[in-house]
């Protein structure tokens, strides 16, 4: 019979990460999984990307991974002056992450998905890649949110 193996980077990670930013968001602010910055048709936008993991404990029926997740939010320009829209786009980061920590350990439907999640420093100048350059006068703010994952059984 073959494994059914799950994805935990993805799936629960980062999907995972998603779920609880599209529920408080709603449809104010465009949540996306990507390597790159894409343009989303809002003047606000949240991309994340998995950064890495790393094993901190195994047993003989259970792995417990670290997945770092990179939270970028995103502000395009508008009719507002320099100083809005940064505290707009820090306004932004902040709820995205009060959010997660109050998730730190995220049981939706009573189903395990994380624990010990907790957000690393926050970089309110961040250094821009290519595709970030690219948009003009677009405000970032950049966060890491790191979190365990204990896998049991085949799902190892």
């Amino acid at each position: 019979m073959a494994t059914t193996y799950t994805n935990v980077a993805i799936d629960t990670a980062l999907k995972g990460v998603e779920k609880l930013l599209e529920t408080e968001f709603e449809d104010s602010v465009a949540i996306y999984i990507s390597k790159v910055y894409k343009k989303q048709g809002r003047s606000k936008s949240i991309r994340l990307e998995i950064n890495g993991s790393e094993q901190i404990a195994r047993a003989s029926t259970a792995l417990t991974r670290r997945y770092n997740v990179i939270v970028s939010c995103y502000l395009k320009p508008g009719q507002r002056t320099t100083r809005a829209q940064e505290d707009e786009v820090n306004e932004l980061a902040e709820r995205a992450q009060r959010v997660l920590e109050e998730n730190s350990y995220y049981r939706p439907s009573d189903t395990y998905k994380w624990h010990d999640g907790q957000v690393e420093p926050v970089n309110n100048n961040p250094e821009m890649t290519l595709d970030e350059e690219a948009e003009t006068n677009l405000s970032i703010v950049r966060f890491d949110y790191n979190l365990s994952v204990t896998a049991t059984g085949s799902s190892l």
